[in-house]
């Protein structure tokens, strides 16, 4: 787990900070046609990191801002997300969790236009490790912005994000 000290001096140098308490893999592909009941073949599949914070802060750092995000990441899939920000020299600031990150998998059907979304049912939020970023680390990002939808997980980070910008709205 990363330790205050690290979070407060990324926190400091950074303009945009983002949370975002339910984070993703995004994977994207291609398939020609949707059929019931066949194989089918798609293209090559495009991992992305995601999120609303995550990609707020990709977003903000494409348009030349600084950003840092905040977010919880367990297992592989964590692994995995983190190397997508680092390779998109995004800052940021994962928070070791036990369940594994969430893969969301979204199909275009090259005939018809339209996406096949497949996303895992929401897991509750992340308990452990998220309560560890205390309420002073935030107080030193000049723009915070919370993304994403559901609950937060604890008194101190319901605290510190009450004067947070939903990203959502």
């Amino acid at each position: 787990m990363t330790g205050d000290l690290t979070i407060g001096l990324l926190i400091d140098m950074a303009h945009i900070l983002t949370v975002t308490m339910n984070p993703a893999v995004d994977i994207w592909t291609s398939v020609g046609r949707v059929e019931p009941l066949k194989k089918l073949r798609c293209g090559p599949a495009r991992r992305d990191p995601g999120g609303g914070g995550i990609n707020v802060a990709r977003v903000a750092c494409r348009l030349g801002s600084v950003a840092t995000a905040l977010y919880p990441a367990g297992g592989n899939t964590g692994q995995i997300l983190q190397r997508l920000l680092d390779e998109e020299n995004i800052r940021s600031i994962p928070i070791q969790i036990h369940e594994e990150t969430r893969q969301d998998f979204t199909a275009l059907e090259t005939t018809t236009g339209h996406e096949l979304g497949v996303r895992p049912r929401r897991a509750p939020p992340a308990r452990n490790g998220v309560c560890y970023v205390r309420r002073q680390n935030f107080d030193t990002a000049p723009h915070t912005f919370r993304g994403g939808s559901g609950p937060t997980p604890c008194d101190a980070l319901r605290a510190a994000l009450s004067k947070a910008t939903d990203a959502t709205e």
